[in-house]
C-alpha cells in the first residue's frame, strides 16, 4: 500500500487471548502460531491481515498445568511439527500436525532447568532453555532427519 510514493504500514492487533503469549513462525504454513493454553490448542493466524486461521486440539498425556503456558516451539521436523515443555517432569513433546499428539517425546537432563512460563525455545535443530540465576541459555540438540 503506498500513499503519495510512500509505503504506508498497517497496524492489527492479533486474535490472541493470552496476551503473554509467545509467537512463533510456522515457516512451512507461513503463519503465526501461539499456544493457546486455556483451550488446550496451538493456533495459528494469517500474517498479511491477523485473522485466525487453522487450529489444533492437543491430546497429551499430562495435564496441561504440567505445560509451560506461553510458549510453543516450532520444529520443522515432518510429523513432529510444534515443541511443548512439560516443565514438571522436564520433557519437550514433539507434536504432529495433523493429529495434536506426540510424535516423539524428549527427556531433558536431570539438572535442566525449566520453568512454567517463557524461557523455552524451539531454534536450529535445539530445544534451548534460559536460567534466570546464571542468564544463560542452554541448548540441547534435538533428532532431525537431514534431507
Amino acid at each position: 500500500l503506498y500513499e503519495d510514493d510512500k509505503p504506508v504500514i498497517e497496524y492489527y492487533s492479533m486474535p490472541i487471548s493470552n496476551g503473554q503469549a509467545v509467537v512463533t513462525m510456522d515457516t512451512q504454513k507461513n503463519k503465526y502460531t501461539w499456544f493457546d493454553y486455556e483451550n488446550n490448542k496451538i493456533k495459528q493466524i494469517i500474517p498479511d491481515i491477523g485473522e485466525q486461521d487453522a487450529e489444533l486440539t492437543l491430546n497429551l498425556p499430562v495435564a496441561k498445568e504440567n505445560l509451560n503456558s506461553t510458549t510453543v516451539g516450532y520444529t520443522g521436523i515432518e510429523g513432529a511439527e510444534y515443541a511443548l515443555l512439560n516443565f514438571q517432569e522436564k520433557v519437550v513433546y514433539l507434536i504432529n500436525a495433523s493429529t495434536g499428539s506426540p510424535a516423539l517425546t524428549l527427556k531433558l537432563p536431570k539438572d535442566a532447568v525449566t520453568h512454567e512460563m517463557f524461557r523455552f525455545s524451539y531454534a536450529n535443530d535445539h530445544i534451548w532453555l534460559y536460567d534466570i540465576e546464571s542468564r544463560t541459555w542452554t541448548g540441547y540438540a534435538t533428532l532431525k532427519e537431514k534431507k
